[in-house]
């Protein structure tokens, strides 16, 4: 079971190319946030939800429900979403 991720910023933010594009293009990200004192992060990919005018609204994903950080987002619902570019496996 998977619960779903919705990451919400400042909807009157218009997004530029610069950041949507890479986004979009590499959709991986590392979602971290605390647990207490603790630092908690998990690769997930991640997808822009844009409304009409082009705003990013939200970025979806999901996490497993057996992810102890489903409870740490619940108690704190505060994250840092980090994309990085292109990667490939060796």
């Amino acid at each position: 079971m998977t619960i779903p991720l919705n990451i919400h910023h400042d909807r009157h933010a218009l997004v530029h190319p610069a950041i949507a594009d890479p986004i979009e293009a590499n959709p991986l990200a590392w979602v971290t946030s605390r647990a207490g004192e603790v630092s908690i992060a998990t690769p997930l990919p991640l997808v822009g939800d844009y409304d009409s005018e082009g705003r990013l609204t939200a970025l979806i994903g999901h996490f497993a429900l057996a992810n102890r950080q489903v409870a740490a987002l619940r108690a704190e619902p505060r994250a840092v979403v980090l994309f990085s570019g292109p990667h490939a496996y060796v």
